[in-house]
């Protein structure tokens, strides 16, 4: 049989009475190895059971290579395919050896994935909470969702408070670690007038306040931060001297300092003054070119930590 089918298509007229009987028949094959294919991308990016449940951990870790790409060109080889040869010309696969459509392509499964099930968060997840960080209005996130590219806006509220949740209950294990945890304090400035609606009585424009920042210390030394030792030492230092504490430069390292500057002036002089003479036609299209990328190149003869 097999040898039968390899002559009809090595003919001409029966490869086209072939191609007429096979073509719909290959399309519910083809449709059915992808439907079975996308089914086992919705379990792979199904790990987050909800959007309470996306925790700080998986979103520093998300990326759209480890979570969409490495899955899906293992257990769904045949849609990336299908993908690949719709978003590629041949022409510019040919052509093209920089520019690759692969973000595209990957994004289309996640889409896609997002599409098939609500329950697959792993890539709908992440991005709903860009596009609510950079200012996405309620409409807008809605017209994602559709596209696959978002969950709802209430959902995007709802993993804001979450994430809020598990970050408060990261601080408060690391407040409680008795080797200690340092305390950090930053400003906070937030423009409402992307998420809040700016009228008469409503909230400012800009709100300001202070929040702390707790950390975890790695390998944490409790004698180094004992109080004690500090309190004294501050009020026993002298003042800073300049010329004792600050400036000290030795004859070497003056010298070598000495040079450089001379030699970076002297290619800044000799850069832009060969491209203001080829903008006049003096020159070639760039005779400081190799001359810039050498002194680029060029080590500082500086000692570290002068």
């Amino acid at each position: 049989m097999r040898k039968l089918l390899d002559a009809m298509v090595l003919d001409k007229r029966g490869k086209e009475i072939f191609d007429d009987w096979a073509n719909p028949r290959a399309m519910d094959i083809a449709c059915n190895i992808i439907s079975a294919q996308m089914a086992n991308m919705v379990t792979a990016l199904s790990t987050a059971p909800s959007v309470s449940k996306l925790t700080p951990e998986f979103l520093r870790s998300w990326s759209l290579d480890r979570t969409v790409a490495q899955p899906a060109d293992l257990i769904a080889p045949d849609v990336v395919r299908l993908l690949f040869a719709a978003v590629n010309a041949d022409k510019s696969l040919a052509k093209n050896k920089k520019k690759k459509n692969d973000t595209a392509l990957y994004s289309i499964i996640g889409q896609l994935t997002s599409r098939r099930s609500q329950q697959s968060l792993d890539f709908a997840g992440p991005m709903t909470l860009f596009w609510w960080k950079n200012g996405c209005s309620r409409e807008t996130i809605e017209v994602l969702q559709s596209l696959g590219l978002s969950k709802g806006f209430d959902s995007a509220l709802t993993m804001v408070g979450s994430i809020a949740d598990f970050c408060i209950q990261d601080a408060r294990v690391a407040a409680r670690n008795p080797a200690g945890f340092m305390l950090n304090w930053d400003n906070y400035n937030q423009s409402t007038s992307e998420f809040v609606e700016q009228r008469p009585g409503g909230p400012s424009k800009v709100q300001s306040g202070t929040y702390a920042i707790v950390y975890r210390l790695r390998n944490p030394n409790p004698t180094a931060m004992a109080l004690s030792p500090l309190l004294t030492r501050a009020e026993s230092a002298p003042d800073l001297d300049f010329k004792i504490s600050l400036y000290k430069v030795d004859h070497i390292t003056a010298s070598n300092f000495s040079e450089r500057v001379k030699i970076s002036a002297s290619a800044n002089v000799f850069r832009n003054g060969c491209k203001f003479l080829s903008s006049r036609g003096v020159f070639g299209p760039d005779p400081a070119s190799e001359f810039s990328n050498q002194m680029e190149r060029m080590p500082s003869p500086i000692a570290p930590g002068h």
